[in-house]
């Protein structure tokens, strides 16, 4: 009855394949190197364990009763396996002479048994006992597996799987559904294995180029169908990384038009990670009355020099954008204004320019008794000026000296007026261009003048085409205490 109810547990007890205890923290995988044998031989197994403990783990390796269990190295049976590390080791299983073992295959059960714990890890292999003749009436799919992929994967890339398949009893397998999973991506293929072949088979595939830094693990399983009966052939998991590439990229981009620019200054993300960046400008005094930016900027000195920066934090696959606005426009208005003002002012101003300063020449009895008086008159323009006639009045104060001096105009005619006083007249008929003219006369005061006193202006007019204008020139005071 025994036999009969291990034949039976053969067909969902297989292979190579592993059993996992709830929330454990070990993976376990057994491989069979020779699994066909005479009972008087050993079969060999490679069992390999993977530990993500943070101490140092202990198992004890047994199997069941009718079943001989040794390991090479000896010590093995009782396995020492460190931290975050992976052991391997070799197990021999043979049948015991007491126990009625026929020939046929067997699922035998090995034991491994965390002795800090007492977590215990079960693992199922077949074992083929061969009759006489060295014949095994039926084969149940064993299959040795290997998976290959870059410890490094970088994302941009396609990514490429290596699985290696072994076929170890004479069992031609028809259909088998491959299957390679991760968290990233997943690869479905179905193949054939005949008896005793061995297969390599290379898959390539793609994730997506953002995918940021991680740590991932891919794992093979097989299906068969034979019989009605699945049998799945599961790998430890292979353990992969995926690489951080990339920058932020900086990227300047200007529109003109007339005295106007915006300038745009386009950060990048590049790569495959979100990004801490800092946009620096040297900041230029001579722009500033005529820039800003649509992001208020922070100031810092780098070797003495001023800098705009801008930090910022840029996801993955997405751009930042900082803008400059530069507009000369008003700058070039006012500057057109004020010339045109100039022009204007140059267009419509005198061209003669006009002129009176006096100067005490005596005193007497602590009062102004003489004083010199000087009329400056300038053509400032490049044009002749015709037809000037000056008009000056000497208050009734003071008495005109008729004695002038040689080199200065002298007048064409003196009046006498009772209450204006005495008016003066000269006259030029042609002003060269920037030629400059000077008058001088003396006053004697009647009286001695003591305190403040102002002269009347004096008038100019000229020809300007057809029209005569008329300038008056400043006032003079002076005072005497």
């Amino acid at each position: 009855m025994k036999r009969v109810f291990l034949l039976l547990m053969m067909f969902f007890l297989f292979g190579v394949f592993t059993v996992h205890a709830a929330e454990s923290v070990f993976n376990t995988g057994i491989t069979s190197e020779k699994n066909q044998i005479f009972s008087n031989e050993s079969a060999r197994y490679t069992l390999t364990i993977y530990s993500s403990s943070s101490r140092i783990e202990t198992f004890s390796i047994y199997t069941d009763v009718e079943w001989s269990l040794s390991t090479s190295p000896a010590e093995d049976k009782n396995l020492k396996v460190y931290p975050a590390t992976q052991k391997q080791t070799t197990i021999l299983i043979k049948p015991k002479n007491e126990a009625r073992i026929f020939p046929g295959a067997y699922a035998v059960r090995i034991y491994l048994k965390n002795t800090q714990s007492g977590e215990v890890i079960t693992n199922n292999v077949i074992l083929y006992v061969k009759g006489e003749g060295g014949f095994v009436g039926n084969y149940l799919p064993s299959i040795r597996t290997e998976l290959e992929i870059g410890e490094q994967i970088d994302p941009r890339q396609p990514i490429q799987v290596k699985i290696l398949l072994e076929n170890q009893n004479p069992l031609d397998i028809e259909s088998m559904d491959i299957f390679i999973q991760s968290d990233l991506f997943v690869i479905q293929d179905t193949t054939t294995l005949a008896a005793l072949e061995k297969k390599e088979l290379t898959y390539s595939t793609k994730i997506s180029d953002l995918q940021s830094q991680r740590e991932d693990r891919v794992k093979l399983t097989l299906s068969i169908e034979l019989k009605e009966r699945v049998f799945e052939f599961n790998s430890i998991p292979t353990i992969y990384e995926i690489i951080s590439y990339g920058t932020v990229v900086e990227e300047k981009i200007v529109d003109k038009s007339f005295l106007k620019r915006k300038i745009t200054y386009l950060l990048k993300n590049t790569a495959n990670s979100d990004q801490t960046y800092e946009l620096q400008l040297r900041r230029n005094i001579f722009k500033i009355p005529f820039s800003h930016f649509d992001r208020d900027p922070a100031l810092k000195k780098i070797e003495g020099k001023s800098y705009y920066f801008w930090p910022t934090t840029i996801p993955v696959g997405q751009d930042d954008v900082i803008i400059e606005y530069v507009n000369y426009r008003p700058l070039v208005t006012t500057l057109l204004i004020l010339l045109g003002l100039f022009l204007l002012y140059i267009a419509f101003r005198s061209p003669v320019l006009i002129n009176k300063t006096m100067v005490v020449t005596s005193q007497r009895h602590g009062g102004i008794a003489g004083i010199n008086v000087q009329v400056d008159i300038k053509n400032r323009s490049p044009k002749s000026i015709s037809l000037l006639r000056i008009k000056d009045k000497v208050p009734n104060m003071f008495r005109l000296d008729k004695e002038f001096e040689i080199g200065t105009l002298h007048p064409y005619q003196i009046l006498k007026h009772e209450k204006k006083g005495t008016i003066v007249k000269w006259k030029v008929d042609d002003l060269e261009p920037f030629e400059e003219r000077i008058i001088t006369y003396r006053l004697n005061s009647k009286l001695n003048i003591i305190g403040k006193f102002a002269l009347p202006r004096v008038s100019l007019t000229y020809k300007s085409g057809n029209k005569t204008k008329i300038i008056h020139s400043n006032k003079v005071f002076m005072s005497k205490r």
